[in-house]
């Protein structure tokens, strides 16, 4: 029996192989093209490298495909980590008697990285732009947020800069996946402070950055900006 069991076996393989190299034939002659997923990794892989030129190249090719996708969609569209956040902006879109749709992240985080990228090139208009329409599909990220104040605090738009970063401290709080809540809480009232110190509230700030001493008391940033603070008040004309 067994030499007839292997036989078959042969039999079974030697089909899965020519259905695979049909299939691999297929391949050749209809080339399946990359996804917006594949074209964001590689965009993350080429900034995590340092090239940020071949990181717009991916994340191009990428908002294309997304700018296809959306390009009929009767709906808003929203995107989200998790399904918490993607329930609030569903409510906020029945209360604005809207209809919605909620997908995942990587058209969103394409135009964020599309941001991050833009800043690195020097170009802040087009990384305002960027972030405002991540921002627009995610109104409660706070990675997106602190990224946007990031930029007004490059245009040394204080105002704006608050007003954003308070809005990724709360977006933090209330909705960052539990991985990434302390390092997005931390950034975002890293920023709320350092804006508070451009406007001249140092107390204000000074209890922002022990805000984050009590998440981490190792916090570099608040610690360097408390002794920062400290050097202002000897000396007030450093402000």
């Amino acid at each position: 029996m067994r030499p007839l069991l292997h036989t078959c076996l042969c039999f079974a393989v030697l089909f899965i192989t020519a259905c695979g190299t049909q299939q691999s034939r297929q391949a050749v002659t209809q080339p399946v093209e990359p996804s917006v997923s594949q074209h964001l990794n590689k965009g993350y892989e080429y900034i995590s490298a340092g090239s940020a030129k071949k990181a717009a190249r991916e994340l191009e090719a990428a908002l294309a495909i997304c700018d296809q996708k959306y390009a009929a969609a009767e709906n808003a569209v929203y995107s989200a980590r998790s399904s918490t956040e993607a329930l609030a902006y569903l409510v906020i879109a029945a209360a604005k008697d809207e209809s919605a749709e909620v997908d995942n992240t990587d058209c969103s985080d394409s135009l964020y990285l599309m941001g991050y990228v833009s800043l690195d090139f020097g170009q802040i208009d087009e990384a305002e732009a960027y972030l405002k329409r991540a921002v627009k599909m995610a109104p409660s990220n706070a990675m997106y947020l602190s990224e946007l104040g990031h930029v007004y605090h490059l245009r040394r738009d204080w105002d704006t800069a608050l007003k954003i970063f308070t809005q990724a401290e709360e977006a933090a709080k209330g909705f960052s996946p539990e991985a990434v809540k302390t390092n997005e809480q931390l950034r975002a009232k890293r920023g709320v402070g350092y804006t508070l110190i451009e406007l001249g509230e140092l107390d204000k700030a000074e209890a922002k950055f022990n805000e984050c001493l009590a998440i981490d008391k190792n916090d570099a940033g608040s610690i360097r900006e408390l002794k920062y603070i400290q050097s202002i008040r000897r000396n007030p004309k450093k402000l």
